[in-house]
Parts: C-alpha cells; sequence; structure tokens
C-alpha cells in the first residue's frame, strides 16, 4: 500500500522534487508514530 501511495505521490511531485521529500519523511514518520 505504502509503494502505491508512494508512486501516486511521485507522479505529482515530479516538478518539484525536494519540498515534497520533506513532506513524505514527515507523513511518514507521522505513519510510524500513529
Amino acid at each position: 500500500k505504502f509503494k502505491n501511495w508512494y508512486n501516486s505521490e511521485r507522479r505529482h511531485s515530479s516538478l518539484g522534487y525536494t519540498y515534497p521529500w520533506v513532506k513524505l519523511l514527515a507523513a511518514t514518520e507521522s505513519s510510524n508514530v500513529a
């Protein structure tokens, strides 16, 4: 499930690559904590 979400996010974030990665890492940490 994570891979599908990641691929979808990557598709939408292909123009801005660095900032989406920051959001992705933050979302991943939030998911792990929750």
